[in-house]
């Protein structure tokens, strides 16, 4: 691989999910692999200058500034995981460093001045952070500078929390370092700005964590960082490296703005074509704007979540009465409701509980419908209510009756095909079965999770429901059990009960009442069929869209990686 077919395919690798950061990643790997700048013969043999430093730090320990390294073996092929060029040499860390220690373990005091004590926790990326950092006495860290003395250039390593982050020294000012910090003071064989991009590296980095074992907290000492293998070119030739990783890295920083810039204008496009939906006022307006969407949505977006907007906003206009046609020919609603009073709904809450755990107007904003609908009360509109059945779980077996938990509750249907089977009673199987157009509400889950429901609309065989979940039986004749579950799939009823349900044990549950006194905008039966329809369709043509943006991602990812595997690393 040379510099001209890695450049050749620069944007290919940038334009694909997660592109930028796999550059920057491979021009750290490219440069450490002796691949990124040229050799020159004319550069400082490497014996010279590793000779000069041995001599120097011979010295300082003779002086008794400096303690004597540690004798490690010679590097062996299998401690190194790539070949680099043959003016190259592989040494040790402490080969190359005049220093390496960690900080000291002091208790900090609780003062809010004095000498600053930074931990891995002000070790970040792009340099050192001084924001919300700890506090020494002048006295402590006096002390400390014995052991750790940080100075401009030299390169630090987190030792604990996000292991193997580096981070060089750039600034002149006193500070110390907690044990959580080990500091690398280069030695004149390497510069820290190339010694931080090899420690950067993505399997440098994998290495470092790697060494910090598998124990419940994890560290990494001193005797393993002293040891790891460092690929060492001359210092011409480091610099010739510094030189073209910042030049790349400046044009992945340039690709990246210029992405957001291009993400920004999508998202204002997308909310401004979904606003213009929401605000149709005619049929023609509205079918004006599906098109726009329809035809311009590989445009509007880029990833295949992108669509669940434009979901959200389906059953936004069709719980508003904006996704179809009113028609005078519809039986009006205070007919159904007659027809309704001939139920007498087995769900009947106390007055208490109406009075304490119900949802009133104050939980909910109210909206104008069209003049053809009410506003009415999921109580309104069933005929039962009941919570699921409890039995232990030695009454489960593989010739039970399928049994519906919430696990099987799913963006609005049944999952059928990781079943759980009980035995039950006959009366019990009375009782709790499910029948073709009821609604399973989950009232017992994580607060982003309770109240999910689905519609019974395939009933192969005798299912019955759990004690997590409340079964909603509907008036028939009067209500069409799909246009409810839309209801209850609606963002504002799914926020509704986010809202109100009530905290216990790491669980959130709702109860009957609350779910029976669920606002739901009613319209006449025939329509609410329609609307059915038209979102079922509308529903469909956003897994088109999703399925047509998860390809796109797919051939994206499948040239960048085409081109990566060209690079031959």
């Amino acid at each position: 691989m040379d510099l001209q077919t890695f450049l050749a395919n620069f944007d290919t690798i940038a334009e694909a999910p997660n592109g930028i950061p796999k550059l920057r990643s491979l021009i750290l790997d490219l440069a450490v692999r002796g691949k990124l700048a040229p050799q020159n013969l004319e550069d400082e043999p490497l014996e010279k200058i590793l000779k000069q430093v041995k001599l120097k730090k011979e010295k300082l320990v003779e002086g008794k500034k400096l303690r004597r390294d540690v004798q490690f073996p010679d590097i062996k092929d299998t401690e190194v995981s790539f070949e680099i060029p043959s003016s190259w040499t592989w040494v040790r860390l402490q080969d190359i460093a005049l220093k390496i220690t960690d900080g000291e373990h002091l208790s900090p005091n609780k003062a809010s001045s004095g000498v600053p004590l930074l931990t891995a926790k002000n070790v970040l990326e792009q340099g050192l952070s001084f924001n919300n950092i700890q506090y020494i006495s002048a006295k402590d860290a006096q002390k400390s500078r014995l052991r750790c003395d940080p100075e401009f250039g030299d390169v630090l390593i987190c030792s604990r929390g996000t292991i193997g982050r580096t981070a060089i020294v750039d600034t002149i000012d006193l500070f110390c370092l907690m044990g959580s910090v080990i500091l690398i003071k280069p030695s004149e064989a390497i510069l820290g700005e190339y010694l931080k991009h090899y420690l950067s590296k993505e399997s440098t980095r994998t290495l470092l964590q790697r060494m910090s074992g598998a124990t419940a907290v994890k560290a990494l000492y001193l005797k393993d960082v002293i040891s790891c293998p460092i690929p060492l070119p001359s210092i011409a030739e480091q610099k010739r490296i510094i030189k073209k990783v910042d030049e790349l890295m400046a044009l992945c920083d340039r690709l990246q703005a210029a992405k957001q810039t291009r993400d920004n204008l999508r998202q204002k496009l997308r909310g401004s074509a979904i606003n213009s939906l929401m605000k149709a006022e005619t049929d023609e307006e509205l079918k004006k704007g599906w098109a726009i969407v329809r035809d311009n949505w590989q445009t509007l977006s880029q990833k295949p979540e992108d669509v669940d907007d434009l979901r959200r906003s389906v059953l936004q206009l069709a719980m508003r009465g904006k996704l179809v046609s009113q028609s005078i020919d519809d039986e009006n609603i205070d007919a159904l409701l007659i027809k309704a009073e001939q139920y007498q709904p087995k769900y009947k809450p106390s007055e208490k509980d109406y009075v304490a755990d119900t949802i009133n107007d104050s939980y909910f904003t109210f909206y104008e419908l069209p003049k053809s609908w009410k506003w009415l009360r999921l109580r309104e509109l069933s005929s039962s209510m009941a919570n699921g059945l409890y039995k232990p779980a030695s009454f489960y077996s593989d010739e039970g009756i399928a049994s519906i938990r919430m696990f099987n509750i799913q963006n609005g249907h049944l999952l059928l095909d990781q079943l759980k089977r009980i035995n039950v009673t006959n009366e019990e199987y009375s009782t709790y079965q499910l029948a073709y157009g009821d609604i399973v509400v989950n009232r017992v889950n994580s607060r982003e999770l309770v109240g999910k429901s689905a519609i019974v609309d395939v009933v192969n065989e005798p299912m019955v429901y759990e004690a997590m979940n409340i079964r909603v039986r509907l008036i028939p004749s009067v209500t069409f059990p799909h246009y409810i579950n839309l209801v209850l799939l609606n963002g504002s009823s799914r926020k509704l009960f986010f809202n109100v349900a009530k905290q216990a044990s790491g669980q959130a549950s709702v109860s009957q009442p609350q779910v029976g006194s669920l606002p739901i905008p009613f319209p006449p039966l025939a329509e609410q069929k329609r609307i059915v329809a038209k979102v079922d369709e509308l529903m469909q043509m956003c897994d088109r869209l999703e399925e047509s943006l998860c390809q796109s991602q797919q051939r994206a990812e499948a040239l960048a990686a085409s081109a990566i595997s060209q690079l031959a690393i």
